[in-house]
């Protein structure tokens, strides 16, 4: 383990885990991703982009055409020290499975195995079975744990131990690691037998981040963000760094960034929308409506709405904001969250690039693991397989890196 540790990013979307191992240390080696904006995303964050990135179905490009792809690399980086994975976790999400159920496309006694979203999860263990990284990481939906009484995370920890590796999981929440957001997240870490090392799972944001371990809160994470109406659709606004700025701000917000603001555009809404927002409260949700605004019917879109609380992380983040933002209205004002809003509330320091439509992004921001907490996961993995400290690097060095670049 002389090396400095590397990584390939499986399912990369919009590059959470990438950032996080970045900051940490990891040289990026490879990452691979079906979706045209995610690629560009990663394209143009040249600080964290690796040397390979793939734009292809992981399930038509397995371990040996990427190592294929690997052989032009120097030596040292043909074989990474972890494969990490974010597979699509909507068919095993909770929400997601009722959703197919009441429309008759899910019977609870089959298979999980027959939703080939659920299958995706096999590309990682072939890669990890053909590199036999010193270790390997997995991110999913704690529906995982509870699919109709079948403990599914408990048959991949399985699977992923026969590969020769010693498994921990465990459901993390990441506001206690520094994000600005109620997140629940189920993490599999495998450490290969031979090194004779456990991981323990991070409780805290690592030393740098240490500031950050009281909850972070919406005002946190967004309060100085200029004010913007609903259809706002610049690209680029003047901004000027507050005079006092909260632990998470220096984080998601260094220094050097004084001038101008980027993605800060929100979606166009209709007149009756805007008042609907402005009859609610802080954490109101649709129910909160008076009856004379509701176009939705209660029964099944009681949180249709809901008003983010200043004092309070926000609530989950999901590929939903594609579609709409209802679920998450600015706390005073009247409109749902801009694409730089969303982007902060998930920990995407504002230098980060997030390329596509303004639906891409929001997809590909409510996709991804939020990058603090892959921080806090890959500074544990980088302290086991460091070897001689030459790739030691931090969330601050990574922000000053990308001054000269960005």
């Amino acid at each position: 383990m002389s090396k400095v540790p590397s990584v390939i990013d499986l399912f990369a979307g919009g590059g959470g885990l990438s950032l996080g191992f970045a900051a940490a240390g990891f040289i990026g080696v490879a990452a691979i991703d079906c979706d045209q904006s995610a690629v560009d995303t990663l394209r143009d964050n040249q600080v964290i982009s690796p040397p390979v990135i793939i734009k292809r179905d992981i399930r038509r490009f397995g371990p040996k055409a990427m190592a294929r792809r690997l052989e032009n690399l120097p030596k040292n980086l043909r074989r990474p020290s972890v494969i990490a994975a974010g597979p699509p976790c909507q068919g095993w999400s909770r929400v997601g499975r009722g959703k197919l159920k009441s429309l008759g496309r899910l019977d609870p006694s089959w298979s999980p195995m027959r939703d080939p979203r659920n299958r995706l999860y096999r590309s990682f263990l072939g890669y990890v079975s053909y590199f036999k990284p010193e270790a390997c990481l997995m991110e999913n939906v704690c529906g995982m744990a509870t699919y109709f009484g079948r403990d599914m995370a408990a048959e991949i920890s399985s699977e992923i131990a026969e590969l020769g590796y010693e498994v921990k999981v465990a459901e993390i929440e990441a506001d206690r690691l520094g994000v600005p957001q109620r997140r629940k997240r189920l993490v599999f870490v495998g450490l290969r037998d031979d090194l004779g090392m456990r991981f323990t799972f991070p409780e805290t944001p690592p030393e740098d981040l240490k500031p950050m371990s009281r909850c972070q809160t919406v005002k946190d994470a967004i309060k100085d963000l200029p004010r913007i109406s609903a259809g706002q659709s610049r690209e680029t606004i003047r901004y000027r760094l507050p005079e006092s700025r909260s632990a998470y701000l220096r984080a998601v917000r260094p220094a050097w960034m004084d001038g101008c603001l980027t993605a800060h555009i929100a979606r166009w809404h209709r007149r009756e929308d805007i008042e609907s927002f402005r009859s609610m409260a802080q954490g109101a949700t649709y129910l909160d409506v008076p009856a004379r605004l509701r176009r939705y019917r209660t029964d099944i879109f009681h949180d249709k709405y809901r008003r983010l609380v200043w004092n309070e992380p926000s609530p989950c983040l999901t590929a939903h904001l594609s579609k709409d933002c209802y679920s998450h209205i600015h706390p005073s004002q009247s409109r749902t969250i801009s694409v730089r809003e969303a982007a902060r509330l998930q920990g995407f320091p504002d230098w980060y690039v997030i390329k596509g439509s303004m639906g891409d992004r929001f997809r590909l921001i409510g996709n991804s693991v939020p990058p603090l907490a892959a921080y806090a996961l890959a500074s544990r993995l980088y302290m086991i397989l460091d070897g001689d400290g030459k790739g030691k690097s931090s969330w601050r060095e990574l922000s000053n890196t990308a001054r000269g670049i960005v």
